[in-house]
């Protein structure tokens, strides 16, 4: 028996941070049902409101991102084992973004589920398991196909993100997006989410004076 309380099972949901949970929800049996909470919760998880959507999309897409990151530093220095770890979670990451996309909830069993919507991102997965070539050739491949697909899927996987940044003209700072309420699922991964949006010319840096002389604070402003 779990008892968990309604907080943390909606951080759960939101944040991706147990998954069997939404399995749970979604294929588990009701034994009892006051005040038809469970039957209501189910049907909220069955439409997958857009705002929920877009919110666990930039959660996952944001820890694609540092996976990827991690992944390509470890490449570049030569650990070749531990780049192959790494990939293979970015990999996961890119697919639970390809189902959200498609306005589903990712399953445990993540894999069936793109293999079914999302050929190529399943292709990909399949070569890194499957292919013959030595660990070093194999993951360089990996991460040239891997940097197009989620360069493909930027505007789209940051969607939460840059719509909340178009509620205000001026710049943003790194700390006032950092203690936004509506942040606070992915705060951890904002600031290589940020890095990587700027590199992509989505989003772009403005150099605000300080009292210092050359000091300047870096804001965050939508292209």
């Amino acid at each position: 028996m779990h008892i968990v309380d309604e907080q943390l099972l909606n951080e759960w949901i939101d944040k991706s941070g147990y998954r069997k949970a939404i399995d749970w929800l979604i294929n588990g049996k009701v034994i009892f049902d006051r005040n038809e909470y469970m039957a209501n919760l189910k049907e909220t998880l069955h439409q997958f409101p857009e705002k929920n959507r877009k919110l666990k999309k930039a959660v996952e897409f944001a820890k694609l991102i540092r996976a990827y990151r991690e992944c390509k530093d470890l490449y570049n220095s030569k650990h070749y084992m531990d780049a192959n770890s790494l990939m293979v979670r970015s990999l996961h990451y890119l697919a639970r973004v390809t189902v959200l996309e498609k306005g589903f909830h990712p399953e445990i069993t993540v894999w069936n589920q793109v293999k079914k919507i999302d050929p190529e991102v399943y292709k990909l997965y399949e070569e890194l398991m499957e292919s013959e070539e030595s660990l070093e050739k194999k993951i360089s491949l990996m991460l040239l196909a891997s940097d197009f697909a989620i360069h493909s899927r930027a505007e789209h996987g940051a969607e939460h993100l840059l719509n909340l940044m178009k509620e205000k003209e001026e710049p943003w700072s790194f700390g006032e997006l950092k203690v936004h309420p509506e942040l606070q699922a992915y705060t951890l991964d904002l600031s290589i989410l940020l890095e990587y949006l700027v590199e992509r010319k989505i989003i772009k840096t403005v150099l605000v004076e300080t009292k210092g002389q050359s000091i300047f604070h870096r804001q965050y402003v939508l292209k």
